[in-house]
């Protein structure tokens, strides 16, 4: 039989504000004022699309609500302050700049450009030049940018979680690397992947190639190999969401992110790391919890934003 969970959130902040409770004697304890509008940074033409994949998510939670069908209930609380003992604090990342979004930028500035197609689909990446993108210089930069911000932190991690795609799991290495990564587990989880199908990019390593991709900071010789990333969660070698022709759909993507959610409920972990792709972090943020519109909207690459979670069964 599974759990219901109830989710009482508390948004710590968005714009990188990547921060424990304000504290009276650190000099950047206030909240920023300034926060990242995700939708203004699309172009022309994704800013509508992305407005109706965020309404039809709400609408699939809407749909789940009257169906009696959907598991977790969520409570906002603004002030941090005010999350009950226990909160677990969950900071959410979508990956920095890759290759893909350089790519798709390229692609529509052709003047041949039909306004539908995209660079890495099967018919126009026959080859799988783009299969499971990777950051460039610019999106390992942008997870660099998130190094100070956890530095700060009072209190340090306990989990890492991240997509198994290479370029989510380059963003947690970068971003958190150098600060605890060598002590505190990082697990690679298949619910945290972008939606699949369709788009090469999207297309996730077979589980064997990711663990050598990611090797661990001290593989000595005669010593096993074990990979810095732990990827028994995977539970396929090959990518299970991966299509030729079809994107996943939208109700599937929703499905998701509630169970991951439901995952992390179940998990005894209380300051979480996790980081994610834009789609399943739209899904996550409009079909799963509950907040308020401003705090809804769309994650610009390399962006970071922290909510307080309160499991009870």
């Amino acid at each position: 039989q599974k759990t219901a969970y109830e989710i009482r959130l508390s948004l710590v902040g968005s714009e990188m504000c990547i921060r424990d409770r304000p504290s009276s004697n650190h000099r950047d304890a206030a909240p920023s004022s300034k926060h990242r509008d995700g939708f203004a940074e699309l172009s022309a033409q994704d800013q509508p699309n992305m407005a109706r994949r965020a309404a039809l998510f709400q609408g699939v939670k809407l749909a789940a609500e009257y169906a009696g069908m959907r598991p977790l209930r969520h409570t906002l609380h603004l002030d941090p302050s005010t999350a009950p003992p226990g909160a677990k604090v969950i900071y959410l990342l979508r990956h920095g700049e890759g290759v893909h979004n350089v790519a798709q930028r390229e692609w529509r500035s052709r003047a041949a450009y039909d306004g539908r197609s995209e660079p890495y689909t099967v018919d126009n990446d026959p080859d799988f030049g783009y299969v499971d993108a990777e950051l460039t210089e610019v999106g390992a930069k942008q997870a660099e940018a998130l190094r100070p911000r956890f530095a700060r932190l009072e209190e340090p991690l306990d989990l890492i979680v991240t997509s198994p795609m290479r370029r989510a799991t380059q963003t947690a290495l970068y971003a958190l690397d150098h600060i605890w990564i060598a002590k505190i587990p990082v697990v690679a989880h298949e619910d945290c992947h972008e939606t699949g199908g369709r788009h090469t990019c999207d297309k996730r390593l077979p589980r064997t190639a990711l663990e050598k991709y990611f090797p661990p900071y001290d593989n000595l010789e005669g010593e096993p190999y074990k990979s810095r990333v732990d990827y028994a969660q995977l539970e396929s070698e090959e990518d299970p969401l991966w299509h030729p022709e079809k994107r996943e759909g939208k109700r599937a993507i929703c499905k998701r992110a509630a169970r991951f959610a439901a995952w992390l409920g179940q998990r005894p972990e209380k300051r979480v790391a996790v980081a994610a792709h834009s789609g399943f972090l739209l899904a996550l943020f409009n079909a799963v919890l509950d907040l308020p519109d401003d705090a809804r909207g769309w994650f610009g690459t390399g962006e970071c934003r922290a909510v307080a979670l309160t499991f009870a069964t």
